[in-house]
C-alpha cells in the first residue's frame, strides 16, 4: 500500500505497552518478526529511506532489534545502541548523527 501512495521515507516503529495496564494487550515482536517486516519493507520499496524509528521497546531484545534492522537494509536508525554503531561500521556503513525526527531527515 505504501509503494503504491508513494511517499519520501518510511519510518518503521515497534508497538510498545505505554503503561502496565497495556502488558497484556500488546505483545512486543521478536527480532525476527522486525527483521522480516523491515526486509520486506527494503525489497518493496528499493529507493526510498527506511528508517527505524524511536519508538521501540527497551528490552533485552533491543539490540537484535537494531543490527536485524541493520542486516535488512535499513538507512538510520534513531537513537541506536554503542554497540549497533560499532556492528554497522563493522559491516563498513558511514555513520553518522543527526540532531532531528528520522522522518526529516
Amino acid at each position: 500500500m505504501v509503494s503504491r501512495i508513494g511517499v519520501d521515507t518510511l519510518v518503521l516503529v515497534v508497538i510498545k505497552p505505554l503503561s502496565s495496564f497495556q502488558k497484556g494487550t500488546f505483545r512486543i515482536p521478536t527480532p525476527e518478526e522486525t527483521s522480516r517486516i523491515s526486509s520486506v519493507a527494503r525489497i518493496l520499496n528499493p529507493s526510498i529511506p527506511v528508517r527505524m524509528g524511536c519508538i521501540r521497546p527497551a528490552h533485552p531484545w533491543k539490540a537484535k532489534m537494531e543490527k536485524g534492522f541493520i542486516d535488512s537494509g535499513a538507512n538510520t536508525i534513531a537513537y541506536p545502541l554503542h554497540g549497533t554503531i560499532e556492528y554497522a561500521k563493522e559491516r563498513g556503513l558511514k555513520t553518522g548523527f543527526a540532531e532531528m525526527c528520522c522522518s526529516l531527515l
